[in-house]
């Protein structure tokens, strides 16, 4: 994990997207350089992401930043935390991927494409998911205590 005061690094630059591709990553905070007014997305300016999520990816064992450069991602995320809310027993997931779409033809289009699908999970479920705290329950119990209470995820994917 990194240290307080050093910055966090930068999915894409610092650590390759094919390392976290699929991985469940749990969020730390979201900050939004936009917002969602009368449903449209309202940006300050064009030259930042919509948002940036300070993420933990459990495969790689460490804290890192993710910018949130798609609206409908920008969009599933503002729902999540300024819409809806989250109560104090709940906790933000998302996946980040760039091979589940509905189609094999986007595939040239790729980049330009939503990349995160986002969980609203009980709170402790990331680290159930993950073996990093032991489930003690069974049965759909269990399942309950690790699946999504809400997923958004983008209609071109599967």
């Amino acid at each position: 994990m990194s240290k307080h005061n050093e910055p966090l690094p930068l999915l894409g630059r610092d650590i390759n997207w094919d390392d976290i591709d699929g991985e469940i990553l749990h969020v730390l905070h979201f900050a939004p350089f936009a917002k969602v007014i009368n449903g449209e997305v309202k940006t300050v300016t064009k030259s930042l992401p919509y948002a940036f999520l300070n993420v933990i990816s459990f495969r790689n064992k460490l804290k890192a930043q993710l910018w949130v450069t798609h609206k409908i991602d920008f969009e599933n995320l503002w729902k999540v935390y300024n819409e809806i809310g989250l109560s104090d027993n709940e906790e933000v997931n998302v996946i980040w991927t760039n091979k589940n779409y509905r189609s094999k033809l986007v595939s040239p289009f790729k980049a330009a494409l939503p990349k995160l699908i986002v969980w609203v999970n009980h709170k402790g479920a990331w680290k159930l998911i993950h073996g990093i705290t032991k489930n003690s329950l069974t049965g759909t119990a269990a399942y309950k205590a690790e699946a999504p209470i809400v997923e958004y995820k983008p209609e071109i994917m599967e």
